[in-house]
């Protein structure tokens, strides 16, 4: 599966790129469901980046602080 590469920060010209991960590719790293990574971004545990129609994930998110365990 490819990854997204995308401007990280706004418009920042020191920005870094990282990569922008679907929901099932957030979901496999870090041991839960795609829907799970869904409502998360529903309820705004994880801040997800819109290009166009998609919707990725920033994968710096991984190990944010926000979320409090993984499992199915």
């Amino acid at each position: 599966m490819e990854h997204v590469a995308a401007n990280a920060s706004s418009g920042d010209s020191n920005s870094t790129t990282e990569n922008l991960l679907t929901a099932d590719e957030f979901a496999a790293r870090y041991g839960c469901s795609a829907r799970t990574v869904q409502r998360w971004c529903r309820e705004g545990i994880l801040q997800p980046v819109r290009i166009g129609r998609l919707v990725r994930i920033p994968s710096s998110q991984l190990f944010s602080g926000g979320i409090t365990g993984g499992g199915k």
